[in-house]
C-alpha cells in the first residue's frame, strides 16, 4: 500500500473511531442520567417522632392497614400542634424547602373528609399551585408536576402512598400504570392513570397536588 493511501485510510479510521466514542459517550451519559432519575433519593427520610406526637388512634391505624400498609411501616400518631404524622411533616417541610415560590399555600389536616381519612388522620397535604377553585395555568401545571414527580421518585424514602394532580393519580400499588392523558407533553406520565371527573376544579385536583403518605 502506498504511503499516501495508508495515511488516508488511517485518518478515516481515526475519524470513525472518535465519532463512535462520542456516540457511545453520549449514550452512556443519557443512560446514567436516566438511572439517576429513576433512583432519585434527593429526599430526607423521616426522623424519630417528636415529643408532641400523640398515640395513633384505632380508626387511623385500621384505615392505614385497610389501604395496604407495607409490613416495614407502622401507623403513626399525629402532632398535637399540626395534626400531621411524622412522615407527613417530613414531606411538607421538604416541599417548602425545595419548591419555594412554586406554590401558593399548603393545606394539611382537617377534622373530616367525605372521601377518605387521609386528611383527618394527618397523612395528607394539598399543595395549592393556583387559587382555590381556579384551574392552574401552564406554568402552575408544570410546577405542580415537578412537585408530584419529586414525591413519586422519592416515594420509598418518604413513605409516599399516592399522589393526585390534574385528574391523574399515581400510587405505589399501581406504579406501572400505562399513563394519564391529562399529563402535559414533556412530562413523564408513566405510572399515572386518570380518575373519573368529580365535578369541580378542586375535586379533580386541578388546583393542587395532593400527597398522601402511609
Amino acid at each position: 500500500m502506498k504511503l499516501k493511501t495508508f495515511v488516508i485510510v488511517m485518518s478515516s479510521l481515526f475519524v470513525l473511531l472518535i465519532g463512535g466514542c462520542g456516540a457511545m459517550g453520549m449514550s452512556l451519559s443519557q443512560g446514567q442520567a436516566a438511572d439517576n432519575v429513576a433512583g432519585a433519593t434527593d429526599a430526607r427520610a423521616p426522623g424519630a417522632p417528636g415529643a408532641d406526637i400523640a398515640p395513633v388512634t384505632g380508626a387511623c391505624a385500621a384505615d392505614d392497614r385497610r389501604q395496604g400498609l407495607p409490613s416495614n411501616l407502622a401507623p403513626e400518631g399525629q402532632s398535637r400542634k399540626t395534626h400531621l404524622t411524622t412522615r407527613m411533616q417530613n414531606v411538607q417541610s421538604q416541599v417548602e424547602e425545595k419548591f419555594n415560590g412554586k406554590f401558593r399555600t399548603i393545606g394539611g389536616w382537617r377534622p373530616a373528609d367525605s372521601i377518605s381519612l387521609d386528611h383527618p388522620c394527618g397523612r395528607a397535604i394539598d399543595v395549592m399551585v393556583s387559587g382555590l377553585g381556579h384551574q392552574a395555568n401552564r406554568q402552575q401545571i408544570a410546577d405542580g408536576f415537578a412537585i408530584a414527580a419529586w414525591a413519586e421518585q422519592n416515594a420509598k424514602v418518604l413513605g409516599v402512598h399516592y399522589i393526585m394532580f390534574q385528574q391523574c393519580i399515581w400510587n405505589v400499588q399501581r406504579s406501572t400504570a400505562s399513563g394519564c392523558g391529562h399529563v402535559p407533553a414533556g412530562v413523564d406520565g408513566n405510572g399515572w392513570r386518570s380518575f373519573a371527573d368529580r365535578g369541580s376544579v378542586t375535586q379533580n385536583h386541578d388546583d393542587h397536588v395532593h400527597i398522601s403518605v402511609w
